[in-house]
């Protein structure tokens, strides 16, 4: 879906974190990470572009990448 739209990005998140959103960005808390897949993330395993968060980290929607904590 998301390669046939790369407009779009997925988000992958267990049920153990949150995303808290603020502005055009947003916060993960929680035990357990966040995998995000668009295209700016870098290919990783698999060839596939993801980018992993963690609690306390960052995520900018409007440029769509992983930013430094505030």
């Amino acid at each position: 879906m998301i390669d046939a739209h790369p407009e779009l990005f997925g988000v992958g998140i267990d049920e153990s974190a949150a995303n808290v959103v603020c502005c055009d960005r947003f916060e993960l808390i929680g035990a357990t990470a966040v995998a995000i897949y668009h295209k700016n993330c870098k290919p990783g395993a698999a060839r596939m572009q993801y980018c992993f968060l963690s609690s306390g980290d960052w995520f900018d929607l409007a440029g769509r990448r992983k930013i430094a904590s505030y």
